[in-house]
């Protein structure tokens, strides 16, 4: 998770704080009624939804980056096209105890599968494989986050609708209105919040990291392959900048 998720996120509280707080009592707007509603309501339909393995999935998927994320892509080029030019004059295996390789697993076990002595073109294919494999995986994981930044508001318009049924019924007693017209307004705006401030820029955030990965891996792949047919490192560079740019 990058410093820019906490920092967007802080933010957004922050506004909303500075809002609510300029316009009336902020004690107002807690209700642990209505969080148990949209936040509670919006968790257990996910359970419902998804699979256990599933969801601590995408959990882990958005807290952890790989290391192809560790690294700019101007960086991971710059790599390959220095190890490129040793590769002339050392063997892969030698490459492969690189501490730059070992920075990168998929950069070594794509090297791996050259010393194992595969048919070339079967290399990249290999690659390929995995690389759509991650990214097919983590697209999943940024899908439940986007369902429940879906399911959120839908159950604030659930508390929302709660709350003006409980006023309603009870019209004859002046002092459960507020607390019933309360918790239908907090409800759809704990809703929205959620949606907003919560689960779709996780859903963003994860779906972008995961285009970057797979991004990074193509660097790779497109990299071993020049490494493998003794390439011109300038051809190299110029192939891998034209991924990217």
């Amino acid at each position: 998770m990058k410093i820019s998720t906490i920092v967007g996120g802080f933010l957004c509280i922050l506004i909303l704080f500075i809002a609510i707080n300029n316009k009336g009592d902020l004690s107002s707007y807690l209700d642990p009624i209505a969080l148990l509603v949209t936040l509670g309501g919006t968790i257990t339909s996910l359970i419902s939804t998804y699979s256990a393995t599933s969801l601590i999935k995408a959990m882990k998927d958005f807290f952890y980056n790989s290391p192809e994320d560790r690294y700019s892509h101007a960086d991971l080029v710059d790599t390959i096209v220095t190890i490129s030019k040793d590769s002339r004059s050392v063997t892969v295996k030698e490459i492969m105890d690189y501490d730059e390789v070992q920075k990168f697993p998929f950069f070594k076990n794509a090297l791996k599968l050259i010393t194992d002595n595969l048919p070339a073109e079967e290399i990249p294919v290999l690659l390929e494989k995995e690389s759509y494999s991650i990214l097919n995986k983590h697209k999943n994981s940024a899908k439940i986050f986007s369902v429940a930044s879906n399911i959120a508001p839908l159950f604030g318009m659930i508390g929302t609708v709660i709350g003006l049924i409980a006023m309603l019924g009870n019209m004859a007693n002046p002092e459960v209105i507020p607390k019933a017209m309360s918790l239908a307004l907090v409800t759809t705006l704990y809703g929205l919040i959620t949606s907003v401030v919560i689960f779709r820029p996780m859903a963003g955030k994860l779906a972008t990291k995961a285009e970057y990965t797979f991004m990074s891996r193509k660097i790779i792949i497109e990299g071993v392959v020049g490494i493998m047919n003794k390439k011109n490192s300038e051809l190299i560079k110029a192939g891998l900048e034209k991924i990217y740019v």
